[in-house]
């Protein structure tokens, strides 16, 4: 069983209160207005008082599908070692609950990953997943699974083959790309480069999309994981819409050093 790295620090620690704000963020969302198959999301993983009302317009673009099994992609903030680690079994405790690993689905992808290492370590410290289960929690309870796919390597090509790794699956699958936006700039700045790099993703323009984060020193901590759902919305010939932008100053003032945070669907 792996026990939360964040809860109490990301999140509240208290099932109450993180129901309650959870619950809060629910209520100040619209529901969904798409017509069609959820391939995924892009999800924010700051804390939640920061991201989480971004983060909200992201999971409940799932309520009306029908599949309850997520890939969930995200990065390592604290060893930064190269490849990419999968998780085959298990269970994760948040405040709200356990949630089990989907052993079939990630033997699966194992098998047509086989540059894939199966390594539950890589998820001992890391946040970037963590942070979205208590958001699957609310809206599912423990109706759904989930296998953890952590990108060390973010570079475009092992973003897309990862991308036709899993497009070659046979199963039903909704990807949640885990992902903050630009870093550590002046609002006017984060918000110029976040729309930049928004529009590459929206136009699934993947090599636009890295040009841009090189040309204009762009910190985006899961680039990759991002870029791997961009390529798998165009093997799957889906589209990529724009939810909802926030970033850290609307809510700490700081307008010197700030985070920006987006929610978007793929689909078609």
């Amino acid at each position: 069983m792996r026990f939360p790295a964040v809860s109490g620090k990301f999140y509240p620690a208290d099932p109450y209160e993180l129901r309650k704000m959870l619950d809060s963020l629910y209520k100040r969302v619209p529901e969904s207005d798409i017509h069609g198959e959820i391939l995924g999301i892009i999800a924010p993983h700051a804390g939640m008082i920061y991201s989480g009302f971004s983060a909200m317009h992201s999971f409940r673009q799932l309520e009306e599908s029908k599949i309850r099994k997520y890939v969930i992609i995200g990065t390592n903030h604290s060893s930064y070692r190269d490849g990419t680690f999968i998780t085959t079994s298990g269970d994760w405790m948040t405040p709200l609950g356990l949630s089990g690993i989907s052993t079939d689905l990630a033997r699966m992808i194992m098998s047509g990953c086989n540059w894939i290492i199966d390594d539950e370590e890589s998820n001992d410290e890391e946040y970037s997943i963590e942070i979205e289960l208590p958001y699957l929690q609310f809206l599912f309870r423990n109706s759904f699974s989930f296998v953890p796919i952590i990108m060390g390597d973010q570079s475009p090509v092992n973003a897309g083959r990862l991308a036709r790794c899993l497009s070659e699956v046979d199963e039903n699958f909704i990807i949640i790309s885990s992902s903050d936006m630009a870093h550590y700039e002046n609002e006017r700045s984060v918000e110029s480069k976040d729309f930049e790099i928004m529009s590459r993703i929206v136009d699934l323009d993947t090599r636009g999309f890295y040009q841009a984060i090189e040309k204009e020193g762009i910190s985006i901590c899961a680039s990759g994981s991002i870029a791997a759902l961009m390529e798998y919305t165009k093997i799957k010939n889906g589209k990529i819409r724009i939810l909802h932008h926030a970033t850290s100053a609307s809510v700490n003032g700081d307008t010197e050093t700030v985070v920006g945070y987006a929610s978007m669907v793929a689909y078609r």
